[in-house]
């Protein structure tokens, strides 16, 4: 008889998340999602699918970002997530043959092609620190505003989980406007200049 413990459930339910993301994105092009909707993974610059290394870290960074880094595709000009663009792929339709034209996204333009973004690792670099310092001041506003029981058992007054509930809320938008703002080089040390600037 198989005796679950803890230790084996982690084990498999690991094994499984590994074998349903990075490792069928390295054999098939895809997730089981990316094949009933009609698309699939690839390198940046060659139609081939990405090895397994290339798929765990992009399977990382996904998960260590989670949705924020899906948001990095309204900035970007392939439309790439930030686990994306730490992998260098591109998520494309298998065929586009018989898709509407609102469901086939070309490039993005940029308005401003006259300036001069700094590199995708300082612009990452910059975002991470002002997320460190927002969730540090977070962290202590929290400290001063709720109780001890609170923060340390879990035992909240309402007034006290309104408000955790809209800091959080607060907190996730934040985290959005910062890397936003940080891939479009608009936050302070990785700013974008006028080409011919230095």
């Amino acid at each position: 008889m198989l005796v679950w413990t803890t230790r084996t459930k982690v084990a498999v339910a690991g094994a499984i998340i590994l074998l349903l993301e990075p490792v069928a994105v390295s054999i098939t092009g895809g997730t089981v999602g990316h094949h009933l909707v009609g698309i699939r993974v690839r390198r940046i610059h060659a139609d081939v699918r990405l090895n397994l290394p290339l798929a765990l870290i992009r399977f990382v960074v996904k998960a260590a970002f989670g949705l924020p880094a899906f948001f990095v595709v309204l900035v970007t000009r392939r439309r790439q997530g930030l686990h994306d663009l730490a992998a260098r792929s591109l998520v494309v339709h298998k065929s586009t043959e018989g898709l509407p034209d609102h469901e086939i996204l070309g490039e993005l333009t940029r308005e401003d092609e006259h300036r001069a973004y700094v590199s995708i690792w300082r612009r990452l670099l910059v975002i991470v620190f002002y997320w460190s310092i927002f969730f540090l001041g977070w962290g202590i506003v929290v400290q001063l505003s709720v109780s001890r029981q609170c923060v340390e058992d879990g035992v909240c007054t309402e007034m006290e989980s309104y408000f955790l509930l809209a800091g959080v809320a607060m907190l996730l938008l934040t985290a959005i406007v910062i890397a936003v703002l940080g891939w479009l080089g608009l936050l302070y040390g990785c700013r974008r200049r006028p080409l011919g600037v230095v």
